[in-house]
C-alpha cells in the first residue's frame, strides 16, 4: 500500500508533462514542418482564378486541336524539387496555400511524348512565381508551345498515275512511321533530323527507292512532304522555309520512265594509261582534305561534306566496300534501302538508293583507277556517340587496302 501511494506523484508529474508538450506543439526541426531552428513557418497563397493556359493551335486541323481543360498542371518547389501538387486544368483549386519561396508551374498535354506517333501533338509550357508571407500571388497566363514536329505526305496526280504502289517511311532515329498509299494521318516526331525514304513500283514494274535527309529541324516545324514524278532529271529534294508560319515544304521528284540518273562522280579519264613504273602502285584510300586515320569531331545534327578518294592504279578497282559500324545509324539504313555493308562495285538491289545518297553514279566502278564518293549525307543522322565507316578496296592484281574513318558526335 505504501509503495502504491509513492507511485501516485510520479504518474501525476508524467501526465502534466504530456499535457504541456501537447499544448506547446514543439517543432523539432525535422525539415518537414519547420525551418530547423524552431521558428514558425510562413505561408502565402497562389490564386489560379485568372490563370489562363494558352497554346498556339492555329496550325493544327480541328481534329488535332487539344482540349486545354485536360492539360496537366504541376507545381514544383524550385528550391528543393518537391512536387506540391498535380491537377487537371479543369480541376485545379482556385486558391492554393504554399510556404514562402520560389516555385514553377508546368502545363503539358496529358498524353506522353513519344519519339513518333500518329495525330499526337504534344504541348508544354512553364513559368515561375514567388510566394511571399501572407500575400496572394497571381499567375495570369501560362503559354504552351508544341514540342514535336508535324509531318504530312501528299502525292501529285502524275505520280499516282505512274506508280502501282508506294510508301513513304519517315524516321528521326528513335521512332518510325510508314505513310502507305492513301494515308491521310499526320505524323508527329520528337526533334531530330529526319530520314525520308520513298519506295514503290512504277507501272512498268520497275522498283524505285529514293532516300533524302531533312537536317534543319526544330520544334513546331511542319514538314510537308510532296512527292511528284519528274519529267526529266534525277531525285531533287529541296526544302523551302516560310519563316512566318514555320512550315517547311519538302519536294521529292521521282525520275520518270525515260529519265537517266546523272553520275555525281564522273571519271574524267575512263581509260587511264597504266603506270609505267615497274613496281605497281598499291591501292590507296585517302580523305579529301583531311587525314582519314584521324577522328573527325562533329556536333549533333551537323552537316559536313566528307569526301573519300580511292585509287587502284594497278588493273583498276575490282572491289569497293563501305561498312557502317554504328548503333545509331545502322537501324536507319534499311529505311533508306541500304545495309550496314554496302558493296559499291556490286550494288544489286541497293543500286538506286546508293545512287540517290551519292555513293555511286550511273557508270560501273569496276575497272576504274580512281573513284571519289561522299558520306556527308549520313552526318546529320548520326546520334551522339562514336561511329565508324570502314572502307575496303581491292585492285585487279589482288592487292588490298583498308581504312576506317571514325566520327565522334557530341551535343
Amino acid at each position: 500500500m505504501k509503495r502504491f501511494l509513492k507511485l501516485i506523484p510520479l504518474v501525476g508529474v508524467s501526465l502534466l508533462l504530456l499535457l504541456a508538450c501537447g499544448k506547446e506543439k514543439y517543432d523539432y526541426g525535422n525539415g518537414e514542418n519547420g525551418n530547423g531552428n524552431g521558428s514558425s513557418v510562413t505561408e502565402g497563397k497562389l490564386s489560379t482564378v485568372k490563370m489562363g493556359v494558352n497554346s498556339d493551335t492555329s496550325k493544327l486541323p480541328d481534329l488535332l486541336r487539344p482540349d486545354i481543360e485536360k492539360f496537366i498542371l504541376k507545381i514544383t518547389n524550385d528550391q528543393n524539387g518537391n512536387i506540391e501538387g498535380t491537377w487537371k486544368k479543369a480541376d485545379i483549386p482556385p486558391s492554393i496555400t504554399l510556404r514562402t519561396g520560389k516555385y514553377y508551374i508546368e502545363a503539358y498535354s496529358p498524353e506522353q511524348l513519344v519519339a513518333a506517333a500518329w495525330n499526337a501533338p504534344y504541348f508544354y509550357g512553364k513559368t515561375t512565381f514567388d510566394i511571399k508571407d501572407s500575400e496572394t500571388t497571381t499567375v495570369d497566363k501560362l503559354v504552351c508551345s508544341r514540342q514535336n514536329m508535324m509531318v504530312s505526305v501528299t502525292c501529285s496526280d502524275t505520280f499516282l498515275m505512274q506508280v502501282k504502289d508506294y510508301r513513304v517511311v519517315v524516321s528521326n532515329g528513335t521512332g518510325i512511321l510508314e505513310f502507305q498509299k492513301g494515308e491521310t494521318r499526320t505524323g508527329f516526331f520528337t526533334v531530330a533530323p529526319l530520314l525520308v525514304s520513298v519506295t514503290g513500283v512504277r507501272d512498268d514494274g520497275v522498283s524505285f527507292s529514293y532516300p533524302t535527309v531533312i537536317s534543319k529541324v526544330s520544334a513546331t516545324d511542319h514538314h510537308k512532304i510532296r512527292v511528284a514524278m519528274a519529267m526529266t532529271g534525277s531525285l531533287i529534294p529541296s526544302i523551302t522555309i516560310d519563316v512566318t508560319t514555320n512550315d517547311k515544304d519538302v519536294d521529292i521528284s521521282i525520275p520518270g520512265d525515260d529519265d537517266v540518273i546523272i553520275d555525281p562522280n564522273p571519271d574524267p579519264d575512263p581509260d587511264p594509261t597504266p603506270d609505267p613504273d615497274p613496281e605497281p602502285a598499291k591501292p590507296a584510300i585517302e580523305g579529301d582534305g583531311f587525314d582519314i586515320s584521324q577522328p573527325i569531331n562533329l556536333k549533333w545534327q551537323q552537316e559536313k561534306a566528307i569526301n573519300i578518294n580511292v585509287k587502284a592504279e594497278n588493273e583498276g578497282i575490282t572491289l569497293l566496300k563501305v561498312t557502317v559500324i554504328s548503333e545509331g545509324l545502322e537501324p536507319l539504313l534499311p529505311i533508306a534501302g541500304l545495309a550496314s555493308v554496302m558493296d559499291l562495285t556490286n550494288p544489286g538491289t541497293m543500286k538506286q538508293a546508293l545512287q540517290n545518297i551519292g555513293l555511286i553514279g550511273n557508270e560501273p566502278i569496276k575497272g576504274k583507277s580512281s573513284y571519289a564518293f561522299s558520306i556527308g549525307a549520313f552526318t546529320p543522322l548520326l546520334p551522339v556517340g562514336t561511329h565508324e565507316f570502314k572502307v575496303d578496296v581491292k585492285d585487279g592484281a589482288g592487292a588490298t587496302a583498308t581504312a576506317t574513318l571514325v566520327i565522334n558526335v557530341t551535343k
